[in-house]
């Protein structure tokens, strides 16, 4: 009977005993086997034929056999499935702590290749200026620039704060030599002022960047036309401060008609000249003359310095509100 029941087996499964689906359905059939016993015993219990009994009886032993045989292998095929996912637990574990280190490396690599490119940057905007190439220096700078931008949130400190020094270093060199450039003035110094302007304006450092490069009080966002209003308001406050004899309490008129004529003065130079310039330069809804005007002392300024001054005639207190009022 044992043969018997390996027999079957064997031709049920082959070769492949660890098939648990194969096993599930098999142990399917064969309940359904002993449940079909159970129900013709219980039809003979009453009284039947000894022979048919007989078979009924070795049916049922024949079954049971099988049936225990098949548990033995469900058993095995479930300790060999719970072997498998143990060492596949250790193995997940061992590649999971590798996997750790090696993204330790990768974070590593990335870091120092930061910091080699920051330093070969800023060997070559040193090799750049030292022959004369200031094109290429700005191009380098503005490169670094463009990385601030990318890692500024970065919480590695030491190369934000390495790269934020190099940046500010580089940038006052460049920016002290243009902002020496002639003001174009004659056809002869127009090419200069333009390479100057664009590239100051290339340069400037980003809103939030420690060392903002305008000045405390700009009234504009571009960097060269900051430098360009600096000249006139060291004029206004050579003429409106101190003991000079154009600093009169009693004229504020001279004060406003001096900043017009000055507007005046300049207002053909931006539109013929500067605007090109800032188009050339990329920046976009931005008027030259606009921006001069906003650049001079504006009325706020003007209230403060009539407020510096001690106003008893009500006369000449009266006038100078009238000539600062907008």
């Amino acid at each position: 009977m044992q043969r018997n029941v390996s027999d079957e087996l064997n031709r049920e499964f082959g070769n492949d005993v660890k098939n648990l689906r194969k096993a599930k359905a098999y142990h399917a059939s064969l309940m359904v086997r002993k449940q079909e016993i159970e129900q013709r015993l219980k039809v003979s219990k009453g009284g039947g034929d000894p022979d048919q009994l007989k078979g009924l009886l070795g049916f049922a032993r024949e079954s049971l056999e099988k049936m225990q045989i098949l548990e033995g292998v469900h058993g095995k095929i479930l300790n060999d499935v719970s072997a498998h996912l143990d060492n596949a637990s250790l193995v997940k574990k061992e590649f999971e702590s590798s996997l750790a280190d090696i993204q330790k490396l990768l974070r590593l690599k990335q870091y120092l290749q930061w910091i080699a490119k920051i330093e070969e940057t800023s060997e070559s905007i040193e090799e750049a200026m030292s022959q004369g190439q200031d094109e290429q220096a700005v191009s380098h700078l503005s490169f670094l620039l463009q990385v601030w931008q990318k890692v500024r949130a970065s919480a590695c400190t030491h190369l934000t704060n390495f790269l934020r020094e190099t940046i500010l270093y580089w940038h006052q060199i460049l920016r002290d030599k243009f902002e020496n450039a002639p003001v174009a003035y004659t056809p002869e110094l127009l090419l200069p002022f333009e390479k100057s302007f664009i590239n100051l304006h290339k340069i400037q450092l980003p809103e939030g960047l420690e060392g903002s490069q305008l000045d405390v009080g700009s009234t504009t966002s571009v960097l060269p036309l900051e430098l360009m209003l600096r000249p006139l308001k060291k004029r206004f406050l050579f003429h409106f401060t101190g003991k000079r004899q154009t600093n009169r309490i009693d004229k504020p008129e001279w004060y406003l008609s001096q900043i017009l004529t000055w507007a005046a003065d300049h207002g053909e130079f931006c539109d013929r000249f500067v605007q090109a310039i800032l188009v050339k330069a990329g920046v976009e809804g931005m008027q030259a003359r606009t921006e001069l005007l906003r650049g001079r002392p504006d009325h706020s300024t003007a209230s403060r310095w009539i407020a510096t001054r001690s106003l008893a005639d009500d006369f000449i207190y009266a006038t100078a509100i009238e000539e600062a009022a907008p």
